[in-house]
Parts: C-alpha cells; sequence; structure tokens
C-alpha cells in the first residue's frame, strides 16, 4: 500500500507475489484539491481506455483533436495532444493542450493547459474496482496557474487556499459534466478483444496490448497467465460469442497491478 498525490494505491497479485514496479509520485508533489466519485458500471480498462479512443472525442464530447501523439515505456502509457471545442458551452471550452500519463491500471494524470483563459491545471482520474461489473471513478484537479501567478504557492497561504480550492472544484464541475456523456457508452458497450478499427481511432490496439501486462486470469490448474494468451490465434466466433454473453464486457478477470483509491 502507498500514498500517492494523495490517493491511496493498493497492490494486488492473483498469487500474492510482492509488487513488480513501484509509483512514482508526481515531481513536484502536486496533491488534488477537489474531487468528484461515482460508482458506475464498466470494466477498469475500458474507463483507462477512454483517452486513447480518439475517434469519440467529436461525436460524443464536440472536441476536436490535433496533433495527438503517444509512447510507452514499462507500466507507463503518455499521450499528448491540442483540442478545440466545438461548441463553446463553458469557460472551459476553449483551446487547450493535454499532456496524459496512464500510471498502470492506477490513474491517469496529467496537466490541462487552457489558452482563454490563460489557466493550467493538474488532473486525476482514477478507477477502483467494485466486483466484476462497477467501479468506482473519481475526477480529481488542482488549479496551478492563472495567467501570470502561481496558484500553487499562492494557496499557501490560508486566506487565499480556498480562493484556489473554489476555483479547482469548478474545474472538476466541468469534467464531471463532460463525463457524462460517456457514461451511457461505457454501461452498454460491447468489448470486443479485435474490434473494426477507423483510421483516426486512436492507438487502442497498441493501449491493450501494454495494458496486458497488469491483467492475468487464473486457471482451473492454478496457474496464472495473461488475458491475452487465450485470444492468440482465435477466430471471429470469440468476439462473436462475447456479443451473446449475459454481461458482455465485463469477464471475472484478476488484476495484477495497483488498484485506484481516493
Amino acid at each position: 500500500m502507498r500514498e500517492i498525490d494523495g490517493a491511496i494505491a493498493v497492490w494486488y497479485h492473483a498469487h500474492g507475489a510482492p509488487p513488480e514496479w513501484e509509483i512514482e509520485p508526481t515531481t513536484d508533489r502536486i496533491h488534488p484539491l477537489a474531487h468528484s466519485s461515482a460508482r458506475i458500471v464498466n470494466r477498469v480498462q475500458d474507463f483507462l481506455e477512454n483517452g486513447v479512443d480518439v475517434g469519440h472525442f467529436m461525436p460524443v464530447h464536440h472536441t476536436v483533436v490535433s496533433n495527438y501523439r503517444h509512447s510507452n515505456s514499462g507500466p507507463i502509457f503518455s499521450a499528448e495532444m491540442d483540442s478545440r471545442s466545438a461548441t463553446q458551452l463553458s469557460v472551459f471550452s476553449g483551446d487547450s493542450h493535454l499532456y496524459l500519463e496512464w500510471v498502470g491500471m492506477f490513474c491517469i494524470r496529467g496537466i490541462l493547459s487552457y489558452h482563454k483563459p490563460e489557466m493550467e491545471a493538474r488532473m486525476w482520474a482514477f478507477a477502483t474496482p467494485v466486483d466484476l461489473d462497477h467501479i468506482d471513478i473519481t475526477f480529481a484537479m488542482t488549479a496551478t496557474r492563472l495567467g501570470p501567478l502561481n496558484l500553487v504557492e499562492l494557496a499557501k497561504n490560508p486566506l487565499i487556499r480556498p480562493v484556489v480550492k473554489f476555483l479547482s472544484r469548478l474545474m472538476v464541475v466541468a469534467i464531471v459534466a463532460d463525463s457524462h456523456r460517456d457514461i451511457p457508452i461505457w454501461e452498454n458497450k460491447v468489448f470486443l478483444t479485435r474490434p473494426k478499427l477507423a483510421k483516426g481511432d486512436g492507438p487502442i490496439m497498441e493501449f491493450r496490448k501494454w495494458a496486458n501486462q497488469f491483467e492475468q486470469e487464473s486457471d482451473p490448474d492454478g496457474s496464472i497467465r495473461h488475458v491475452s494468451d487465450r485470444h492468440r490465434g482465435g477466430s471471429r466466433a470469440a468476439d462473436e460469442a462475447e456479443v451473446g454473453s449475459e454481461r458482455p464486457g465485463f469477464s471475472p478477470r484478476d488484476h495484477s497491478g495497483h488498484g485506484g483509491g481516493r
């Protein structure tokens, strides 16, 4: 168990093996000042995969994404992009730049920079498994800069800290409102191991290959293997079988990695 960026991380392995890697905190030790949580029908990986599903940004979130690039190394998957809102529904709907970092299955954390208003914030998104069908999701924010003002330093003043917390809270409210567009999709989607992807859908399969290192399942003989092993050499029938399952996309799996916390 570790406290990372103000959240509790817990390692779980199907056979009780010790942690294979450690989570590094943010370099400047910034913790969330505001957060919001909810319980939804989803899997941890499906929730975390949302950030690489570039194809859904425009039809679901009315956001145009450009200059998307990504990389991964060990337990870290990262992505960077520019975005522009097509609706301008709120003060936080202007042009922005986003850097995201997936830290295993523990969380997504990143830096969000708005151009108008000129503002920067740290963000976190946690997904904590509850049972086979549900996860608790938590979005957290800390406003770090407003124009030339360093809000992290200003927040050390007890008289100013409530103002920075209020601003962080407004940003959480904006992100939660936007995420509500995803919930009907998450709660009704079908997980396909080999989806038919189109150009511009994002690095979904590369992300799944990276995420596979954290998911293991137990065989009847007690051995464990990566989930994707059972799909190698398979056919389309496997995906068709998933469509007809009682709860598509939510299969019993043991997560090997750090679980999110609040």
